[in-house]
């Protein structure tokens, strides 16, 4: 067995922290350039929604854990700039006004780390960064979501008082004309019964526009 000399270990030895420095130089690049200051409101976006917190300095973030990757609950707690942002980036929210300095901020911030309240509608991470800054449990994502239903609503309501205008039961199609827009032969209705008031235009126009709405609403909600 031939036994490595002294200088192809040196090499060897060489080699292997090269190789170790490049992979700390590659893990430090994953970690994104913080150009907050310490009490500023910063968020990441998600698929569908952005989350949210308060930067401490030395890339430190308190936020509200839940949903920080994924749909599950959590606390308020303290973690690092890249386990915040999930490879994902960050921005920082300005406020015309600030009632807290950003000391202020992070002091509040900090005050209720450990907390475990945590509501998507009701208190959730956009909440908590909103209230350490002005004081307020405001969160932008959740009132763009209820006038997302509250436009659904308005739709279909719309939708049903123009249908109401509509005649109860449609006008008889002549035979040829049914024939040539359907792609199906639809059976005679008997001369002794009408046609159920049930199946309605406004039945028509109402599901049309509920679907329709809703799509919209989903739409403008995720985008």
């Amino acid at each position: 067995m031939q036994i490595p000399n002294h200088d192809n270990l040196k090499n060897f030895e060489d080699r292997l922290r090269m190789l170790e420095k490049s992979l700390r130089e590659k893990d430090s690049s994953d970690e994104p350039e913080v150009k907050a200051v310490p009490g500023d409101h910063i968020y990441s976006p998600r698929v569908g929604y952005t989350h949210h917190g308060i930067y401490l300095g030395s890339g430190k973030i308190i936020h509200y854990s839940g949903f920080v990757d994924g749909f599950s609950r959590g606390v308020v707690e303290l973690t690092n700039i890249k386990n915040f942002c999930q490879r994902r980036g960050y921005g920082v929210r300005l406020y015309k006004s600030r009632k807290f300095s950003h000391q202020e901020a992070v002091d509040r911030a900090y005050s209720r780390i450990g907390e475990d309240l945590y509501s998507l509608l009701l208190n959730n991470c956009e909440h908590f960064a909103c209230w350490c800054v002005t004081g307020n449990h405001l969160s932008k994502q959740i009132d763009d979501f209820f006038d997302s239903l509250r436009d659904v609503g308005d739709f279909v309501r719309d939708s049903e008082r123009d249908g109401r205008q509509l005649p109860m039961t449609p006008s008889p199609i002549p035979k040829e004309a049914s024939k040539r827009q359907l792609p199906i032969t639809l059976s005679p209705i008997p001369n002794n019964k009408s046609t159920p008031s049930e199946i309605s235009t406004q039945d028509v126009v109402g599901s049309a526009g509920a679907v329709l709405a809703l799509g919209a609403a989903l739409f403008k909600l995720l985008k």
